[in-house]
C-alpha cells in the first residue's frame, strides 16, 4: 500500500510524529501529499509544540489562523533562526526613521509583539519654559514605507508609558504617566483610525488627554505623594508600580506597591502589600486576564501568576484612603497564585548587579535577563531565566522553569539589555572599558547550552556605530532591533 492511498486519519496520526520541517519536506514529494500537508487541522496540530517564537498578532489565537498563514509564519521563524545562529548574522535591511533632523535623542523605546509598532519617548524637553515629553508611535508593518501613526506631547516630568492594543495589534490608546506639582497622574490618549501618513508629514500632535487619573495616596501613607515607577497595560486593565514611601512595615520590604485600574470604569485599587512584601524588588506584567509578579527573593527569582480579581472589572468607584487606615477592605486581594515558580540566581552572589531586564509577557512565557560583574577580578556572568506560565489553561501549573548562564569579559559591562518573552533570543549593548568601544551582543540557547555572539560589531557596515547608541528596543519574534542614537537619529535593523 502506498503512503498516498492511506486514509486521511491514518496520515494525520503519522504526522503527529513529524516535525514542522518534516512536513515541509513531505509537501514537496507529490501533489497529494502537498494538499494533505496544507490542511488547517494538520498545521494546528504540528505547531502546538513548535518551540520557536511565532509572529501571531496580539489577541489572535493560533488555532483561529488558516493553515497556509501558519505555514508562512513558521517558515519565517525558521529562516530567522537560521540567520540568528550564524556567527555573524546577516543584516537584511537597515531603515532610517529619523535622520539628520537635529531632534533630541530618544530616551526610551519599546516594540509591540511582532515588531509592528515602535513607541519612542523623548523625556524632559524644555518648551516655552515648561518641561514636556514627546512620544511617537511608528508603524513598521511595511518596513519599506514606515510612518508616524500618532504623536503625543505631555506636560510635566515623564515617568512611563504603555500602549493598549485592539485585537490584531492596532493601537487603541496610549497611557502616559507624568509628574506634576500636585502629584503623579495617568493620562489617556485615544487614537482615531486614520489613513497612512509619510514619515515627513507634519502630523497633528495630541496635547490634551481624553481623561486623567490621579494616583491616590497609599492607605498606609496617606500624606505621601507616591511617584510612579512603571505602568503596564493589557485589555482594559492597567497595572502601576509605585514607590510608596512610608507604606512599608519592615525596612527590608519591597519599595514598590501595585495599583490596578480599569480604563473603562476608572476604578483604582491598591493591591494588598503582602503580595510584594517578601521581595526586595518586583516586576509586574499583565496578559489575558492574569497578573504576573516576578520578584527577587534572597538569591532567587520567584514568579507568581494570579487571576485579575473581578472587582477590577465590576466596580465603578475610586477607593479613597482614610488617614492612617489599616482597613483590609481598602486593599485588593489577588487570592492564591495559579502558578508559582522559582529559579536560583547566579551562585556568585557577591558580584555587582549591573543590570536586570524582564520581557513582556507572551501567552505562554515570561523571561528575565540579569548581568553581574566583579570589578575586573574575573569574567562577568549573564543569566537568562525562562518561566513557562501557561495562562491559557486557568488553574494549570507550569511544568518547569529553567536558567542558562554565560560569561562576559572581565573588562566589559552591559549597559542596555532586552530579552524576549520565550527566552529564545536576547540582545544587549556591551561596553568595553579598556578599548572604550561598544558592540551589540546576542544570546540564544542552543543544544541545551547558552550561546552568545556579536550581533553588531564596533564598526559595522552600517550608517552608525553602536558607540553612538543611547537606547534600543528588540523583538524576538521578528528579530527586529531598533536603536536610538545620541544625535537624535533612529534606525531599524532587520535580520529576517
Amino acid at each position: 500500500m502506498k503512503l498516498t492511498t492511506l486514509p486521511e486519519d491514518i496520515l494525520l496520526h503519522i504526522s503527529t510524529y513529524l516535525t514542522v520541517v518534516d512536513v515541509l519536506s513531505l509537501k514537496q514529494t507529490c501533489r497529494v501529499l502537498h494538499a494533505f500537508g496544507s490542511t488547517d487541522y494538520l498545521w494546528h496540530k504540528i505547531t502546538t509544540n513548535f518551540d520557536l517564537p511565532l509572529d501571531i498578532p496580539p489577541g489572535v489565537r493560533r488555532l483561529s489562523l488558516p493553515g497556509d498563514q501558519l505555514q508562512r509564519i513558521v517558515m519565517g521563524a525558521i529562516r530567522l533562526e537560521a540567520n540568528w545562529r550564524k556567527p555573524k548574522p546577516h543584516v537584511e535591511r537597515t531603515t532610517a526613521l529619523v535622520h539628520d533632523t537635529g531632534e533630541p535623542y530618544v530616551d526610551e523605546m519599546y516594540l509591540t509583539p511582532g515588531g509592528k509598532l515602535l513607541v519612542a519617548a523623548q523625556r524632559n524637553r524644555q518648551r516655552e519654559g515648561r518641561t514636556t515629553a514627546h512620544l511617537t508611535v511608528w508603524s513598521l508593518e511595511d518596513i519599506g514605507s514606515p510612518y508616524r501613526f500618532a504623536s503625543v506631547e505631555t506636560s510635566g516630568v515623564y515617568r512611563s508609558s504603555a500602549l493598549l492594543l485592539q485585537e490584531g495589534g492596532r493601537p487603541a490608546e496610549m497611557i502616559v504617566a507624568t509628574n506634576e506639582q500636585s502629584g503623579d497622574v495617568l493620562e489617556f490618549y485615544s487614537f482615531r483610525v486614520q489613513d497612512r501618513m509619510s514619515s515627513s508629514y507634519p502630523m497633528y500632535t495630541m496635547r490634551t488627554a481624553s481623561r486623567r487619573l490621579r494616583v491616590p495616596p497609599h492607605p498606609r501613607a496617606p500624606q505621601s505623594r507616591p511617584p510612579i515607577h512603571r505602568i503596564y497595560a493589557s485589555g482594559n486593565v492597567v497595572a502601576v508600580t509605585v514607590v510608596s514611601f512610608g507604606a512599608h512595615v519592615n525596612p527590608g520590604d519591597c519599595p514598590l506597591e501595585i495599583l490596578l485600574t480599569n480604563t473603562k470604569s476608572a476604578v483604582l485599587r491598591w493591591v494588598h502589600p503582602r503580595f510584594v512584601q517578601p521581595f526586595s524588588f518586583v516586576w509586574v506584567r499583565l496578559q489575558d486576564g492574569f497578573i504576573s509578579i516576578l520578584g527577587k527573593l534572597h538569591s532567587s527569582l520567584l514568579l507568581r501568576v494570579y487571576n485579575i480579581p473581578a472587582e477590577i472589572h465590576q466596580e465603578t468607584r475610586v477607593m479613597h484612603s482614610r488617614r492612617g487606615s489599616t482597613d483590609e477592605s481598602e486593599f485588593l486581594d489577588l487570592g492564591s497564585p495559579i502558578t508559582e515558580l522559582s529559579e536560583s540566581l547566579t551562585q556568585n552572589s557577591w558580584g555587582i548587579h549591573d543590570i536586570a531586564t524582564v520581557s513582556p509577557t507572551s501567552s505562554t512565557h515570561l523571561s528575565a535577563m540579569t548581568f553581574y560583574s566583579f570589578n575586573g577580578a574575573q569574567p562577568g556572568i549573564g543569566q537568562v531565566t525562562r518561566f513557562p506560565i501557561c495562562p491559557d489553561r486557568p488553574g494549570a501549573r507550569a511544568s518547569y522553569s529553567s536558567s542558562q548562564w554565560f560569561t562576559t569579559g572581565s573588562e566589559t559591562s552591559a549597559e542596555i539589555a532586552q530579552v524576549g518573552a520565550t527566552g529564545r533570543r536576547a540582545v544587549w549593548l556591551e561596553h568595553n572599558w579598556e578599548t572604550r568601544q561598544k558592540r551589540v551582543m546576542k544570546y540564544q540557547p542552543l543544544d541545551g547550552r547558552a550561546t552568545t555572539g556579536v550581533l553588531l560589531p564596533p564598526e559595522p557596515e552600517l550608517p552608525f556605530t553602536p558607540s553612538t547608541c543611547h537606547s534600543l528596543a528588540f523583538d524576538e519574534v521578528s528579530g527586529r532591533l531598533c536603536l536610538g542614537l545620541f544625535n537624535g537619529d533612529l534606525y531599524v535593523v532587520d535580520f529576517q
